[in-house]
């Protein structure tokens, strides 16, 4: 049984009062649940794909400083520093595309194990979908944001020193 159908079997709740389900709290509550299980599975995903992306960018990048610093055009030293200068760069380019593959790779991960069917036939629509993802798009935005405005010119311009 998956996850999503276990929600689904759990989201009934006795009635209350004088015998009147309480049918509109069973449903906000299995919306809210299935809510963060999704956004809780896309954060995981997104999380891990950021992460080797950034591992994989930076150490071709700091094998490109290595071969510089042993050509002797900066010192050993210099290394971690310019390094740690680029860090900015990559997750600005690197944040995006990890949400993206995370996004396809949750929404396909649903599809294969036939959640997103279950969630449908419980009423979610893909506008809803779309509402669940926002929780973890706005903020990898205003990051992004915040790196391409603020983080990334002032290491450019301590780099150039």
């Amino acid at each position: 049984m998956s996850h999503v159908s276990m929600i689904l079997a759990l989201g009934f709740v006795p009635s209350l009062g004088r015998g009147t389900p309480a049918r509109g709290v069973a449903i906000a509550t299995m919306r809210h649940v299935a809510a963060r299980y999704v956004a809780r599975e896309l954060a995981l995903v997104f999380t891990g794909v950021f992460a080797l992306l950034l591992i994989v960018g930076l150490s071709a990048r700091f094998i490109g400083f290595l071969q510089g610093a042993a050509d002797g055009r900066f010192t050993a030293e210099a290394l971690w520093l310019l390094l740690a200068l680029r860090i900015p760069e990559f997750v600005q380019v690197t944040a995006p595309f990890a949400l993206f593959l995370a996004i396809v790779l949750t929404f396909g991960r649903l599809h294969a194990e036939r959640e997103y069917a279950v969630l449908a036939t419980a009423g979610a629509s893909p506008r809803r979908f779309v509402g669940w993802f926002l929780v973890l798009v706005v903020p990898v935005a205003a990051l992004v944001a915040f790196f391409a405005l603020v983080a990334t010119p002032q290491a450019r311009t301590h780099n150039a020193e």
